[in-house]
């Protein structure tokens, strides 16, 4: 294998690493493209990108899901899509106050409400916390 072609590999290899972290693992395709002259990213059965190279066609798609990523405005504060939306009638604040449930409880609702909805949060870790402040809950009713 020549020089060129390690680093070709090795920045393919890159590049899968970077879709599999905007896209998720196993859920897109890089195959030869219906004409056989280029590449085709694809999700879903639909194309993201095309390249004349695989490398090329992985780059592009980075750069599409990028450009993308950054366009998409993410509400943080008010009604954030991670609870549910402004348009959600059982927003996790809503529930939180209605029912009564002060901070421990109300942590518990909040983190289970979001698992696996937020960006860079896996549903594990939400659920972990959720766990984590109900113990806290658990033990300080046991203690009184």
């Amino acid at each position: 294998m020549s020089r060129i072609e390690k680093v070709e590999e090795e920045m393919q290899t890159l590049a899968i690493k970077e879709l599999d972290k905007l896209i998720g693992e196993s859920l897109w395709d890089l195959k030869p493209s219906l004409n056989l002259l280029s590449w085709d990213v694809a999700r879903d059965g639909s194309i993201i990108a095309t390249g004349e190279t695989r490398l090329l066609a992985l780059k592009n798609a980075i750069e599409r899901l990028r450009d993308r990523n950054e366009e998409e405005e993410y509400e943080i504060v008010d009604h954030p899509q991670h609870y549910g939306g402004e348009d959600a009638s059982h927003e996790a604040i809503s529930v939180i106050e209605e029912w009564g449930l002060g901070f421990h409880l109300g942590n518990v609702v909040k983190y289970i409400s979001r698992a696996g909805k937020k960006p860079d949060q896996t549903t594990i870790s939400d659920l972990k916390k959720a766990r984590w402040y109900l113990d806290r809950y658990i033990e300080r009713m046991e203690n009184k």
